[in-house]
């Protein structure tokens, strides 16, 4: 299924898209055109439709059941049942819409498979000949009577309204999202925390990354190890270590190495003695640098 579908703004001036009953049909036809497949159909199941494509309107199955008839009434989709599915078809989808040629086909049944449903009342009940035309009055009589209950109902919260419905994804596809999530969260996490709580080693990082000719990805995961060992031994000392790096940037391979290794043998050194981070012969002794 596609991320959208076209809308084109000629609905406006559309006399079927007019001639709904109410607002009701007409936020089903909108929310349900996104999700409708390559050939413009959807499954024409009033609880899926109600607890996913209208997820967060408060729109029950009932009220779907009578926009769905509604919208067939003037022309806007077909219902029809094939191969033990009742399907909906949004009339004219291609001439609006042009799927992309990688999105997988439709897995409904066409209108040409099935037998196309005559209006239905909002029990779902076929109607007859003769009330056919009174069905659409007794319907928008019972939506706003509906209407007005939900209203006082919100207004006195007597009995409070029920909680948001669970989340219809799959539970696998929430799973993915929350792993994709958090990988991300954790490869951006180290280098945001270095420049808000350490910017000055941030800004040393920058001219290392520069000095070494480092890309995004590798500069990201130094940031995350130069993080740990600003907790570990204070921004200062690391400061220090990093420009002794720039220093001898021309003899030190791995800098990242060798400012571990400063900071190891820094805080090591007993006190009173010195330290590579304030000697340079000493730092040469270590390293044979010279």
């Amino acid at each position: 299924m596609a991320r959208g579908r076209m809308l084109s703004a000629t609905i406006s001036e559309s006399k079927k898209f007019g001639n709904l009953t109410n607002h009701t049909s007409r936020l089903v036809y909108l929310m349900v055109l996104p999700w409708v497949d390559r050939e413009g159909r959807y499954e024409a199941d009033a609880t899926l439709i109600s607890k996913r494509v209208l997820m967060r309107c408060g729109i029950d199955e009932a009220q779907v059941e009578l926009a769905l008839s509604d919208l067939q009434r003037c022309g806007l989709i077909e219902l029809y049942s094939a191969r033990g599915k009742r399907v909906l078809q949004v009339v004219d989808f291609h001439k609006w819409n042009t799927p992309h040629h990688k999105e997988p086909d439709s897995d409904l049944p066409g209108p040409e498979e099935g037998a196309s449903e005559t209006q239905e009342s909002n029990v779902g009940a076929t109607l007859s000949q003769d009330s056919a035309n009174v069905a659409p009055i007794t319907a928008l009589r019972e939506v706003k009577e509906r209407e007005v209950e939900v209203k006082e109902r919100k207004g006195n919260q007597i009995p409070p309204y029920p909680p948001t419905a669970p989340h219809p994804w799959p539970e696998e596809e929430v799973e993915e999202s929350k792993r994709v999530t958090a990988s991300r969260q954790a490869r951006n996490h180290s280098h945001h925390v270095l420049m808000d709580q350490h910017p000055e080693v941030w800004q040393r990082l920058g001219e290392l990354a520069t000095t070494y000719d480092w890309k995004q990805p590798q500069h990201r995961k130094v940031a995350e190890k130069v993080l740990d060992l600003s907790r570990s031994h204070g921004a200062g000392k690391v400061i220090a270590a990093i420009d002794k790096v720039l220093l001898n940037a021309a003899q030190v391979k791995w800098p990242i190495a060798f400012v571990e290794k400063v900071l190891a043998q820094d805080a090591a050194t007993p006190a009173g003695s010195p330290s590579p981070l304030h000697s340079d012969d000493e730092l040469d002794r270590m390293f044979g640098l010279n």
